[in-house]
């Protein structure tokens, strides 16, 4: 499809188990903060 794609998580670390999509395309986890989603979004349209 051409876009980029983030996962974000709420807690101090990212969770160990996550959905089989995430794990099997590399998709970036990042913390649910303003800045590391910006830096994410931007670094994911950079990829494509």
């Amino acid at each position: 499809m051409g876009k980029g794609v983030v996962a974000m998580h709420k807690v101090d670390s990212a969770p160990t188990r996550l959905p089989k999509a995430v794990t099997e395309n590399k998709v970036p986890i990042v913390p649910w903060n303003q800045k590391e989603l910006a830096k994410a979004i931007k670094k994911q349209s950079e990829n494509r």
